[in-house]
């Protein structure tokens, strides 16, 4: 790049690194590593991986200010916004370093030459994906891991009725011994829209209860599920090391595989908005 340019190139400028999922299942340590030494590399930098090759994914032509701001600031109004937890280059370096915890990326689909969009969180054990979730299992993900600013989600009820719940926040608690994991979420929100009638307060009380069980039943899911695979993205193993001074990781990792789980879901509406 250096022999066609007529300008000194640097990395001071970049804003965003896409791993293609051949990479991505290889390792991406050693450019990661790379880039947390590079003193011009801020540590804001948003890292995502592709479905797709990374070179087709930036050949797009996304939005009026390049393809970097586009992907950028697609990010980060999903992180502020939407189901992505909060990401970025220092986390991820973190995450990977920290014991007991393992790293998970935004993961991009190219949908048309002007078209990007979230497809999923891509889930790691160390510095290699070995899963994808996808984007059903996005806000429920993020209610693990991270707090809610914004979060959508549509509740089903009888008769085929539906309330759109916008969430305002949402906050964990997990207490952790030898051979369980409790976790109790507790949301707040608003219902922004509902297809029936009148939005009576039993209407209320049903969207509430309904979204407390839903909630109880995926993050409960999601959980076995990355127990199974032998990755921990909730921090699990990290969280119980913080209690115990002189923490074993190797005992650790044979009592994750057996680990019990409950979850507790606390949903209060604060108030009702739009009633279609």
């Amino acid at each position: 790049m250096t022999k066609q340019s007529s300008e000194p190139v640097v990395t001071g400028g970049l804003k965003l690194a896409v791993f293609g999922p051949e990479l991505s299942k290889k390792g991406i340590y050693d450019l990661v590593d790379s880039f947390q030494r590079d003193a011009s590399i801020g540590a804001r930098v948003f890292v995502a991986t592709s479905e797709g090759k990374a070179e087709d994914m930036l050949n797009g032509e996304y939005g009026t200010r390049g393809n970097s701001t586009y992907i950028y600031n697609l990010i980060q109004h999903n992180i502020e916004h939407r189901d992505i937890p909060k990401t970025n280059l220092h986390i991820l370096a973190n995450d990977y370093y920290q014991e007991g915890k393992d790293p998970f990326l935004p993961r991009l689909k190219k949908l048309d030459d002007d078209k990007v969009e979230i497809a999923g969180i891509s889930l790691f054990s160390k510095d290699r994906e070995v899963e994808v979730l996808p984007v059903k299992d996005m806000f429920f993900f993020k209610l693990l891991v991270d707090k809610y600013s914004e979060g959508n989600f549509d509740v089903k009820l009888k008769k085929d009725e539906l309330a759109a719940v916008k969430s305002l926040r949402s906050k964990h608690k997990i207490k952790i011994t030898d051979h369980h994991a409790s976790i109790t979420i507790n949301i707040e929100g608003i219902i922004r829209e509902y297809t029936g009638d009148k939005l009576a307060s039993e209407v209320v009380g049903a969207v509430q209860k309904n979204l407390e069980k839903k909630v109880e039943k995926e993050c409960l899911r999601l959980l076995k599920q990355f127990q199974e695979l032998g990755i921990d993205p909730i921090g699990l193993g990290q969280m119980k090391k913080s209690k115990h001074r002189n923490f074993d990781f190797k005992k650790w990792e044979d009592d994750y595989k057996t680990l019990s789980f409950d979850v507790k879901c606390n949903v209060t509406i604060e108030e009702t908005g739009v009633i279609e």
